[in-house]
Parts: C-alpha cells; structure tokens; sequence
C-alpha cells in the first residue's frame, strides 16, 4: 500500500472553492460569512471583505463582476478598490 505523501512526492495543495475562501477569511478575523457578504461598512467588516476580494481574486479565475457577485456586490470597481487597498495595506505578495 503506497502513499504519494510518504514516497516524498511533491503534492500541491488542493484549490479551493470561493465559498471555501470566504468563510476561511471570516473566520481568521472572528466573523461570519453572512457579516463578511454584509453591506456593512465598519472598518471591522470591510478591511476582511477587502481581503476576501484580493484572495478570490488571486487564488481562483473569477473575474472581477464574479468576485463581486460572490460577495454580494454590485459593481467591479468596488472589487478593483478593494483589492488595491488591500495591497495597500501591505496584504498580499
């Protein structure tokens, strides 16, 4: 009986689903997904729904309206603000 982790065989991680993406960020900041997907502006809401857009963004192939729709937005450009802010902030790469 073989296993590919014990043999030393290189396994990349499996990709998440968006839903798997949000509710990971939620929960690294004490929220829910119901609060994250809000239309709630506090900074405590909207600096992690920020980093949930940079993190759909980067780690699926949504495109922008996606990513908005996925968190209950209505337009990209708040999607494209959220991600620069993010960077901004010293988040990703």
């Amino acid at each position: 009986m073989a296993c590919p982790n014990l043999c030393g065989a290189y396994m990349p991680p499996r990709a998440k689903t968006p839903s798997q993406i949000i509710a990971e960020v939620a929960a690294k900041h004490g929220l829910t997904v119901k609060e994250i997907t809000s239309r709630n502006r506090t900074w405590r809401v909207s600096h992690p729904r920020q980093e949930a857009m940079y993190e759909l963004y980067t780690r699926t192939k949504l495109s922008l309206p996606q990513v908005a729709r996925k968190l209950g937005l209505t337009d990209h450009s708040t999607v494209m603000h959220g991600i620069r802010a993010h960077e901004a902030r010293g988040g990703g790469a």
